[in-house]
């Protein structure tokens, strides 16, 4: 349709001029100084007054060829499928089928949390008693209420990691405490959960050593340090923290250290509790950061905790059942209402560890250009070279910078999902998923930083730019003299041969 639409352009604007000079030839002539008539620098039926025209198709031409060459190396349970800003094919293959998204999960998760509950939504951890502090001293136990805070750690915790991140400061909730005055409480820490189930993991990492592997630490309402009671000093690759058997429990205990590190005195044991006692008073809390800034460190830096605390929390606001199975329907119903097909969709956890998930490469472009390039979910990404996920992939020169993107990685498999910043001031949404056994190979993780180079450089025709109209004066014929003038050229028709015209369609 492209390659008819330049012909056709070109004969009207040919039409168009002869039909005004024609016009003009019937008015009574005025007589103009040779020196003012003017010439433009590009000829009327030049190509060049037709740039977008031109241009366009063979830059769509160009990145299809590129994306082909991706394409043909992946294996056969793969996707990858590509738009432009005005959500416009440049390449797609295998669209619809369903894969294990790994970590891309993240994007279902934050897409529904950041609908349902709202960007400026946050969790509250409480401190009650059942009666106020009376110089200096706390009767009674002092309890920890769980809001599902994910999200809730000890700057001793937070340290332990090489690099910065946003939290809620249990170190600030005890200072808190020792600004009311309190010195001694009678009883002792006593922390409550019940907000959420009380189910470690979602159904679907049963029989799976996804939690033992590090990955998460044991799920609840009540975490302090993610759910961790020893963790490395160091963090290396393969070196684990160790899991609580009860987060909740932990988190008394840990909160009670807190507290007593702060020489306050309690005469009591930790506990978790289901019930609390009638008559509870708050004496102190603290707030999370909002939600969408607990968003941008779940997709930076691909916490899992994070995102499975977020879904329990989802299931909670959308049917009253704080779940992992209640919030992944949810999420899954939220993400039918965007008009996405959800054919080939399947929640079953909120971080993407599970395989059982399933996502398809149309479904994760559907997600992105219902957001948008310009979204906070989008700035929520990980960016190429900066902190986060891809700090150390897409960081050279050329790439660094420009894409703002989820990965995922499986053994299984891997994906790469978001938004490119091209050479050219564009913005390209993409999506890329394989599944591959027994293995990902490193080629599959090669490619990716492929797809995104010829991405990079799309548009990859003729800047507009350089076919746009000349100014005046920029061509030596640009003030036309007829007493200086050559004269016009004699052309001569030449007589097309019959076997050289082309046959009808």
């Amino acid at each position: 349709m492209r390659r008819l639409l330049l012909p056709a352009i070109l004969i009207a604007a040919a039409f168009l001029a002869f039909s005004i000079s024609d016009d003009r030839g019937a008015q009574t002539p005025t007589a103009v100084a040779s020196a003012d008539i003017v010439s433009p620098g590009t000829p009327m039926l030049s190509a060049r007054r037709i740039p977008d025209v031109l241009s366009e198709p063979r830059a769509f031409e160009l990145v299809e060829l590129d994306l082909q060459l991706v394409a043909s190396q992946m294996p056969s349970l793969s996707c990858l499928v590509a738009h432009d800003a005005d959500g416009r094919d440049l390449f797609s293959t295998k669209g619809q089928v369903g894969l294990a998204p790994a970590s891309l999960q993240k994007l279902v998760t934050a897409n529904a949390v950041l609908q349902h509950l709202g960007p400026d939504f946050t969790f509250r951890t409480a401190v009650m008693a059942t009666s106020a502090p009376v110089d200096g001293v706390l009767e009674g136990d002092l309890f920890l209420i769980g809001g599902g805070d994910p999200l809730f750690h000890s700057e001793a915790y937070v340290a332990s990691y090489p690099r910065a991140f946003p939290y809620t400061s249990a170190d600030a909730l005890a200072d808190t405490l020792v600004g009311l005055g309190i010195t001694t409480i009678t009883g002792g820490v006593v922390a409550n959960e019940t907000r959420y189930d009380n189910l470690r993991q979602p159904t679907a990492w049963d029989g799976t050593s996804l939690a033992r592997d590090g990955n998460t630490g044991p799920l609840g309402a009540m975490m302090l340090n993610d759910g961790f009671v020893a963790f490395p000093a160091v963090r290396e690759p393969g070196i684990f923290s160790t899991p609580a058997a009860d987060p909740a429990l932990h988190a008394a205990q840990a909160f009670d250290d807190l507290l007593e590190a702060r020489a306050v005195t309690i005469r009591g044991g930790s506990r978790n509790v289901a019930e609390l006692p009638a008559g509870l008073i708050e004496i102190a809390n603290i707030e999370s950061l909002p939600l969408i800034e607990i968003v941008d460190e779940m997709l930076t830096f691909s916490d899992n905790a994070t995102a499975e605390l977020l879904l329990k929390e989802l299931g909670l606001a959308f049917s009253g059942d704080g779940s992992t199975d209640s919030g992944a329907l949810a999420a899954f119903e939220i993400l039918g209402t965007d008009a996405i097909d959800l054919t080939s969709v399947r929640v079953v956890d909120g971080s993407g560890l599970s395989d059982v998930n399933r996502l398809s490469c149309d479904a994760v472009i559907g997600l992105l250009e219902t957001h948008g390039a310009d979204s906070a979910l989008a700035a929520a990404l990980a960016v190429s070279g900066r902190p986060g996920t891809l700090s150390e992939r897409f960081s050279g020169p050329l790439l660094s910078g420009r894409v703002h993107a989820k990965s995922g990685s499986l053994t299984t498999a891997t994906g790469l999902a978001g938004f490119v910043d091209s050479a050219r001031d564009e913005t390209v949404t993409f999506a890329y998923l394989v599944n591959e056994e027994p293995a990902v190979s490193q080629i599959m993780l090669d490619l990716q930083t492929t797809l995104l180079e010829f991405l990079i450089n799309f548009p990859d025709g003729p800047p507009t730019e350089e076919l746009v109209p000349l100014p005046l004066g920029d061509e030596p014929n640009a003030i036309y003299d007829a007493a200086t003038a050559p004269p016009s050229p004699t052309v001569t028709p030449v007589p097309i041969p019959a076997e050289a015209t082309e046959p009808d369609a």
